[in-house]
């Protein structure tokens, strides 16, 4: 497994932790725990499985990725800062609340302050996607 670390701001800030689990639960034995100080790629040798990487750092948010290896494959892993902020947001007309479509509105800001909203009219923003409409209302 080849791996890489991205950063939203290109600018990875060391140390990164990371530990490899042998199953898709954090409950899974830790098979390898590497700490990287100053590059943001690597290779790594495992068997065909499942896995679960778990990545941690003083600058970031606690990321959890799932991968399947059935040969030698590339995982890249985007890192989150930890002062980055999520918010999700519902709007309703409140005088007519069944008058329309009450689909949930994904509002993603960048740190430069780029605003985007993923629901059913804009499908496609940074980092999420609208995929399907569960019912009308």
């Amino acid at each position: 497994m080849n791996y890489s670390f991205k950063s939203i701001d290109n600018n990875i800030k060391y140390p990164i932790n990371f530990n490899i689990i042998n199953k898709h639960t954090l409950k899974g034995d830790v098979i390898k725990s590497i700490e990287l100080t100053d590059k943001n790629t690597g290779t790594i040798s495992l068997p065909a499985g499942y896995y679960l990487i778990s990545v941690t750092g003083n600058n970031y948010q606690p990321t959890v990725e799932k991968i399947y290896l059935d040969s030698d494959e590339s995982v890249s892993i985007e890192l989150r800062p930890k002062d980055e902020v999520y918010r999700i947001y519902k709007e309703v007309d409140l005088t007519n609340p069944l008058s329309e479509d009450m689909d949930l509105n994904l509002k993603m800001k960048t740190a430069g302050g780029d605003e985007c909203t993923v629901n059913y009219l804009n499908k496609k923003c940074p980092y999420a996607e609208y995929t399907s409409d569960i019912q009308l209302n």
